[in-house]
């Protein structure tokens, strides 16, 4: 089983010349990360670094009246991803969602506009991709935990689309 624990804090890095560092996590736009907080913001565009901000933006309904969320379909990537990197249930997930999005509003939104560059991580098979790993995990969750109603909401989804 994996446990679940923060990762020690590391050296500092000096890139030379035309190096190039990839970052990843919902931080990785904060200045901070990159001493980049005291420059200027005409500094920062000629010589900082060339960020790119990837994030599922779904595009696509499930019915006349279900469309994706961005939100739903990070939880959904988020629960299969905790549990197979973290040893994380679909509960624990679900339960850290407030964490996440608190985090998400404090140290992402207010750098998002910094960013050189949006992708759109969504890809149209993925959700019947998820509902094979995601599904059986929903099931786990207890009729008592908090997380029981968003579960339901999640599983009825995702049984909407194929796995086969």
């Amino acid at each position: 089983m994996k446990v679940s624990k923060p990762k020690p804090v590391g050296k500092m890095v000096c890139l030379k010349g035309n190096g190039v560092l990839i970052m990843e996590g919902i931080f990785a736009l904060d200045p901070r990360m990159l001493s980049e907080e005291n420059k200027s913001e005409e500094d920062r565009s000629k010589h900082g670094p060339f960020s790119i901000f990837v994030s599922p933006v779904p595009y696509f309904a499930v019915d006349e009246q279900t469309f994706i969320s961005n939100r739903t379909l990070r939880l959904i990537r988020r629960i299969a991803r905790d549990f197979r990197h973290r040893g994380r249930g679909a509960a624990a997930s679900i339960n850290r969602l407030d964490v996440v999005n608190s985090g998400e509003v404090s140290c992402v939104l207010p750098h998002l506009s910094k960013a050189n560059y949006l992708f759109n991580s969504v890809m149209a098979h993925e959700m019947s991709m998820l509902r094979v790993y995601v599904g059986p995990l929903l099931t786990q969750v207890a009729p008592t935990d908090p997380a029981f109603y968003q579960a339901q909401v999640l599983i009825g989804l995702l049984n909407r689309f194929s796995s086969a």
